[in-house]
């Protein structure tokens, strides 16, 4: 695994920001516009939903979170609703070193279908420098319905991430299957 996660990192997109504001409008953006398209009907206010916060530790990190992280996944949590009742939250952890431009240190993206959907959920993690997967060689995974089962994933842009929930990951339209 050490060579995947080698290559997986190697890969890795910058992030192209020199503010995690530019991030957090991005991302206000994208999600305004599945609003209007009618593709996300969000419970509550998106400038309310996703906050951009400073680490009190240390100023040059920064949390942007969408949503309740609830890894329960209790549906009352839920804030950010796509058309089809399935929901997502997420985490991105990110750094802007003196005079230098934004990094994504880590992320986790989770989505939760309706009940009778298979997988339950998904979740594509990236997580933090120094942790126990990164020493697993599996920093960067995705969840396909199961805390235990984790699979290299590539390291995503946030934005692609969200696009990818708000538009891409939904069930196939059992009609069509049939053809």
């Amino acid at each position: 695994m050490k060579d995947v996660q080698q290559r997986i990192l190697a890969g890795a997109p910058e992030a192209n920001l020199q503010r995690p504001s530019e991030l957090l409008v991005q991302i206000r953006n994208a999600l305004y516009r599945a609003v209007r398209d009618e593709r996300l009907v969000p419970k509550g206010d998106l400038a309310q939903i996703v906050q951009l916060t400073q680490d009190r530790n240390d100023p040059t990190k920064f949390v942007l979170t969408g949503g309740i992280k609830d890894f329960r996944r209790d549906e009352a949590n839920a804030r950010l609703i796509r058309d089809d009742l399935a929901w997502f939250h997420f985490t991105i952890t990110l750094q802007v070193p003196p005079g230098g431009s934004v990094e994504v240190l880590g992320y986790d993206f989770e989505i939760v279908f309706p009940r009778s959907h298979q997988p339950p959920w998904i979740r594509f993690d990236y997580n933090l420098p120094g942790t126990d997967n990164e020493a697993r060689n599996i920093r960067s995974h995705v969840h396909p319905g199961s805390d235990d089962l984790q699979l290299p994933a590539p390291i995503l842009r946030p934005i692609e991430l969200v696009e990818l929930y708000v538009n891409h990951l939904r069930p196939r339209d059992p009609e069509k299957q049939r053809r």
